[in-house]
């Protein structure tokens, strides 16, 4: 199996300097200092979810996902050894043997994995090498420290084969793809000054009604809407899902609380906060906001991480909008 495996970016350093020198992989959630949250803990997933003091245990449950390692499987590093290129690591053993946990890391990557083999430390691999594109394009969704990719796994053979033969070769940023990128851009320019002119007493449109039709497109019904309780929870949607393929809003499966915020610049902390106030109130749900802000700030960020929830900037929104257009487009010959 191969698996995107998400890191700290902030220990990128640190991480990339155990796998060169010593062949271990690290990971966080670990516990810090003193770390007591060994994977082999038959109640890992409640004690983690203690730990960080998580709004749901989807985190802890998916760094589970350890345990099903097998000799040989491959762990994909995005933005590893450096921001923009990516690594491939071979798992030395099956679970548990190629897993130990470090008692004290105050970084929290006590989360230790044994490796036999890797492919790109030399920085030679762009996440937007042509190679790659399939996979790349859909980074921005796999938010889960652990997650299976098997319908990305020829084109990552296919550049493990390479380097096996030249460990040096260079797979670098595709042309084509930076064309692509810089015209997605540029439409997506064009429809969020669209989306930020709409007025809904003159068209019948909202920003609000856009984010549903791309959440029904995603597989989404809304169950609920503009629900609030009297701790400060709110969400505008509560929404089930009805199919069970990835999705772009959520970490997860089940429920799906989203708050929707049409304003420019950056968006705080209080819309995820709002988010989880609905989410306590429905145990197991995951949360998304839905902004047409051009970013969030630090504290959002932090905390959307910490629970597990989805953050959707203004540009993710085009995005998704674009391909919604695209996916209805009849071509003619």
């Amino acid at each position: 199996m191969i698996y995107n495996f998400r890191i700290d970016r902030s220990e990128a350093e640190a991480i990339a300097s155990r796998i060169r020198n010593d062949g271990i992989l690290s990971q966080g959630w670990g516990g810090g200092s003193p770390g007591d949250l060994d994977l082999r803990r038959d109640d890992f997933v409640q004690k983690c979810a203690q730990r960080y003091d998580l709004t749901s245990e989807r985190v802890p449950n998916n760094l589970a996902r350890i345990r099903e390692l097998k000799r040989g499987d491959v762990l994909v590093t995005p933005h590893m050894p450096e921001y923009g290129k990516v690594a491939m690591h071979v798992v030395a053993d099956d679970f548990p043997d190629c897993y130990e946990h470090l008692t004290n890391d105050d970084t929290h990557q006590n989360h230790r994995l044994r490796i036999s083999k890797s492919f790109g430390m030399g920085g030679n691999v762009s996440i937007r090498c042509l190679a790659l594109t399939t996979w790349y394009s859909k980074i921005q969704w796999l938010r889960y420290p652990v997650l299976p990719i098997p319908q990305y796994e020829t084109g990552f053979r296919g550049v493990m084969d390479k380097l096996s033969d030249e460990p040096t070769y260079n797979y670098s940023e595709s042309s084509i793809v930076d064309y692509l990128e810089k015209l997605r851009g540029e439409l997506a320019a064009k429809i969020r000054d669209d989306l930020k002119g709409i007025r809904p007493s003159a068209t019948g449109i909202s920003f609000e009604s856009i984010c549903v039709r791309l959440l029904e497109s995603a597989g989404y019904s809304i169950v609920r809407r503009n629900c609030y309780d009297s701790e400060g929870g709110d969400a505008d949607f509560v929404c089930t899902r009805s199919r069970a393929e990835v999705s772009p809003f959520e970490l997860g499966e089940s429920l799906l609380c989203v708050q929707v915020k049409k304003h420019e610049g950056t968006t705080g902390k209080h819309a995820v906060e709002q988010v989880i106030g609905i989410m306590k109130s429905n145990p197991g749900a995951d949360g998304c906001v839905m902004a047409l802000a051009d970013s969030f700030d630090g504290d959002a960020i932090a905390i959307a991480e910490k629970n597990g929830i989805c953050l959707i900037t203004g540009d993710l929104v085009c995005g998704l909008l674009m391909a919604e257009l695209v996916s209805g487009l009849k071509v003619t010959a």
